[in-house]
């Protein structure tokens, strides 16, 4: 069980070091994100009495951006009602 933590640990630190190096967001990883919030949006703009809280969609935007590049694994709040984490 040791190798495994130390695997996980060692993976992790590398994530970061990318992260912290500067290199930049894949290009396909945010048009998907921004592409899935605009057909969000629209979904609710065809709802007439919908109200969308854009400071939560900005959020869980940025969010979801983040934890896909940093943790190759996003936390979905695009698809959450509220625009929250589950």
């Amino acid at each position: 069980m040791p190798y495994v933590v130390e695997a996980y640990v060692e993976l992790h630190l590398a994530r970061l070091r990318e992260v912290q190096s500067g290199k930049p967001l894949p290009k396909p990883v945010i048009h998907a994100k921004v592409d899935k919030l605009c057909a969000r949006l629209a979904a609710d703009a065809a709802d007439k009495g919908a109200v969308v809280r854009l400071s939560r969609a900005w959020m869980a935007l940025t969010t979801d951006i983040n934890t896909e590049y940093a943790f190759t694994k996003s936390y979905d709040q695009l698809e959450s009602p509220d625009f929250t984490a589950e």
